[in-house]
């Protein structure tokens, strides 16, 4: 068969042919390494191969879809872009985050509104119109770089999150996050003394990537799938969801941004499916040059965001310095409902940077949400 692809010049490559045989050839290892380990015959039946999985959550015809999507859809994105060991990586990554469903626990739907970098939390979100980062805006342009994050949330909530932007002009990102606490009390009465404490965890991956348009510098475009699972005691649940970007440069430093978030859905194990409240935003963003030598320069870009989520409006400023070795960050959001502030600051070296993130709030015994942030740059 694969000869017959290379005879017809539709395969060219090795790698290619690795990526067509990736899912199957990685769910037989993974099989194989289980069964040896639990000290049984590798070639003996089980139903833990991956569409045994998936029908625990959808019907059969949504099993085989979602499968051709697994296999086709990357060698499709293939043939158009290149990248085989990009697509391969991506594959292999999806192929794990569903291989360990049935082993996660999580918290839930609305974790996925949670910022979980430092610079987007010193920022309060802040940044739509500029690159910032990806998770504000997916069409905004970063530098290369790897940064792993240690964040708390809200109640103590820990977590972490691992970054990875790919070098070229398309800006291809992978991030895997999560987030979990082990002592929530459990009841079954009245009683003040707990019978018990439970966990609960969160986890999420994202890849997309920027997308110029016929080669024009002054618009981009922008998308980020995220996957999600999350388990409460007895209770699972797992999603997806879509975000969209653009970003139109006006004149020099001036620029608007477009989002639309959050276009997924959350299923439960209740059998219950539930559409995710899309956030739609707009935003400008601007550099004022205050300062500018030989041997020193001060900017200050400024982020203005409007954005509404679940018929609520929010309206969020940011303020950046830009400084040669450290930079501060200040953000505000501000809605009917809730009101906070945020501040940070950055610290380059060569190619490393750290970068911590603190949000204020009007809730002071759900505790201040803070990140640090350690990047290192391609």
């Amino acid at each position: 068969y694969f000869i017959g692809m290379y005879d017809s010049k539709i395969i060219y490559y090795a790698d290619q042919i690795v990526l067509f045989m990736v899912i199957p050839g990685y769910d037989l290892m993974r099989l194989f390494t289980i069964r040896i380990l639990n000290k049984k015959n590798p070639f003996s039946a089980d139903k833990n191969h991956l569409h045994h999985l998936l029908l625990k959550k959808f019907s059969y015809y949504e099993v085989i879809a979602i499968i051709q999507f697994l296999i086709f859809v990357p060698i499709i994105l293939n043939l158009i872009f290149g990248y085989t060991l990009f697509f391969i990586v991506i594959s292999l990554i999806i192929y794990t985050f569903i291989a360990m469903l049935n082993n996660l626990w999580s918290l839930g739907v609305d974790a996925l509104l949670i910022p979980q970098k430092a610079n987007i939390l010193a920022l309060s979100g802040a940044g739509i119109g500029g690159n910032v980062d990806i998770g504000i805006n997916p069409s905004c342009y970063e530098k290369p770089y790897f940064g792993f994050s240690s964040n708390t949330w809200l109640g103590g909530v820990k977590g972490q999150k691992s970054t990875w932007i790919f070098e070229g002009k398309s800006n291809r990102f992978i991030s895997f996050e999560s987030m979990g606490v082990d002592d929530i009390e459990f009841h079954t009465d009245n009683d003040f003394n707990p019978e018990g404490y439970i966990s609960a965890n969160w986890f999420s991956f994202d890849f997309g990537s920027k997308f110029d348009i016929s080669n024009n510098q002054k618009f981009n475009l922008g998308m980020n799938i995220k996957l999600n699972y999350s388990k409460l005691y007895t209770d699972n649940s797992w999603g997806y969801a879509l975000d969209l970007g653009a970003t139109h440069k006006i004149y020099n430093d001036l620029s608007i941004g477009y989002v639309i978030k959050n276009l997924g859905s959350q299923y439960y194990s209740s059998n219950e499916k539930e559409k995710i409240e899309p956030l739609f935003g707009i935003g400008i963003s601007d550099k004022m040059k205050i300062l500018s030598s030989d041997i020193f320069f001060m900017n200050l870009s400024y982020y203005i965001d409007f954005i509404n989520h679940q018929n609520n409006n929010i309206y969020k400023l940011g303020l950046q310095t830009s400084f040669p070795f450290i930079n501060f960050m200040f953000g505000t959001s501000r809605s009917n409902d809730y009101n906070d502030y945020s501040y940070g600051f950055s610290f380059k070296l060569n190619d490393f940077m750290l970068i911590f993130g603190n949000i204020n709030h009007e809730n002071n015994a759900l505790g201040n949400p803070q990140s640090i942030e350690l990047r290192r740059y391609f």
